[in-house]
């Protein structure tokens, strides 16, 4: 029941004009920035970090209302651009195919990485309307009619969908086909992650991103798909992360992690105001302080 309301409401919210749709997603956005306090508290800590400023500094409180108004805009891409394969090839300008087509020459798999900036899921979904074989990692919902309502857009575009469920040997076996992963490694649910600088503070990136890579030698690409305007987005393909393992494995998964979200980190600094990030993804200082000294010392002996 619930799935056949959501699609009514797509279905609805589809013929609605865009310069309708996107205004009234501002103002909602405006409003659940201001009376969320937990999200608006997670996301100027995360968008201070990227910019090196105070959480209350000007500037960062711009950029995180304009990232809550990206997140309601992005709710209304899901309900618009479902099912409309004309809107992949016409509104998103794909730039840095290239370093896709260059990595998966040297028929290792790539692994396309990016943060919850502008709309990802429209890139990844464009990619796969272009014919390119992906298989993006996503974490299904509490509820099956939402989860049916989110996902079957995703899987009409091409797109192969991994979850947890399937594990890493299913993922190595994507790599090892020459095919491409795809995942967000700002998610929640990251603390037995890999500690990782971000600006001056610390985050926990998922550890199996750099397992597959160590594993199969496929090179990480960072990648985001930023709007231009409420219904054009550019599909900003990064050059793959430059990286030649030393053996410890440890420290090369450290190493490789560190340089993974450096990388983002440069992309997030210019797009700032369309990162949406509510969870608690800046670590404790301290605690993140204590693990990248343990980090560092292990290294030393």
């Amino acid at each position: 029941m619930i799935y056949y309301l959501l699609e009514l409401a797509r279905v609805t919210a589809g013929r609605l004009p865009a310069f309708f749709s996107y205004p009234i997603a501002s103002v909602v956005g405006d409003s659940i920035y201001y009376l969320w306090p937990r999200g608006r508290r997670n996301m100027k800590k995360a968008i201070a970090a990227v910019l090196h400023q105070e959480p209350d500094s000007p500037e960062v409180r711009k950029d995180a209302r304009f990232g809550m108004r990206n997140y309601c805009k992005s709710v209304v891409d899901t309900l618009r651009y479902a099912y409309k394969e004309n809107f992949f090839k016409r509104d998103i300008d794909l730039i840095g195919l290239e370093n896709v087509d260059r990595t998966l020459a040297e028929g290792r798999g790539a692994i396309i990485i990016g943060f919850h900036m502008g709309n990802l899921d429209l890139g990844i979904r464009a990619l796969a309307y272009e014919g390119y074989p992906i298989h993006a990692v996503v974490q299904n919902m509490d509820s099956s009619g939402l989860d049916k309502f989110i996902q079957r857009p995703r899987t009409h575009s091409g797109l192969k969908l991994v979850t947890a469920a399937n594990g890493i040997l299913y993922m190595l076996g994507v790599l090892k086909r020459n095919e491409i992963m795809a995942m967000m490694i700002d998610s929640p649910h990251n603390d037995k992650g890999i500690t990782a600088k971000l600006g001056e503070k610390t985050i926990s990136v998922p550890a199996g991103l750099a397992a597959m890579a160590l594993r199969t030698g496929a090179k990480i690409i960072p990648c985001g798909t930023v709007r231009s305007t409420n219904t054009r987005f550019h599909g900003i393909i990064g050059k793959p992360i430059s990286f030649s393992p030393s053996g410890n494995l440890a420290e090369d998964a450290r190493e490789l992690t560190q340089r993974a979200v450096s990388a983002l980190e440069e992309m997030a600094r210019i797009f700032a105001d369309q990162w949406y990030i509510f969870h608690p993804l800046i670590k404790d200082n301290e605690t993140g302080i204590r693990e990248l000294s343990s980090n560092s010392a292990s290294r030393r002996t």
